[in-house]
């Protein structure tokens, strides 16, 4: 499994509920434009987040991203790019994600093709912080 693969160079998050469920996880890591896991890597890459069912198209995901750019920002200040992988064939998360990123190509993954996603780190980082106020 992709997870197992990575973990050495990946970041957790855990979102729990007021009841101390995990409603969410987010797992990223730091990569240099040659794709090689790095701590201070200029690219940001999210490898996977999960969400139960019951919080999907909630306020959840708007908060959950806004805090995951946020803590990326304090935690590497090195990075400039944000990407992360989507399957190709769902239109309603195309259409979502590219409000606020570009395809930059598309990927055999594990669940079928996937388009690759690429944001200007400085820029979405700007655009979340202005919409959160």
């Amino acid at each position: 499994m992709h997870t197992l693969e990575t973990i050495g160079a990946s970041h957790i998050i855990l979102v729990l509920d007021q009841m101390d469920n995990t409603i969410a996880w987010m797992n990223y890591g730091y990569v240099t434009k040659d794709y090689e896991p790095h701590p201070d890597g200029e690219i940001a890459f999210v490898d996977s987040v999960i969400m139960t069912e019951t919080h999907r198209g909630s306020r959840l995901f708007v908060k959950g991203f806004h805090y995951l750019v946020n803590h990326i920002n304090e935690e590497n200040r090195h990075v400039r790019t944000f990407q992360f992988y989507a399957l190709a064939d769902n239109t309603y998360l195309t259409k979502l994600y590219s409000k606020f990123a570009d395809i930059i190509g598309q990927r055999d993954g594990y669940h079928g093709r996937e388009n690759i996603f690429s944001a200007d780190f400085p820029r979405l980082l700007r655009y979340l912080n202005r919409a959160q106020k």
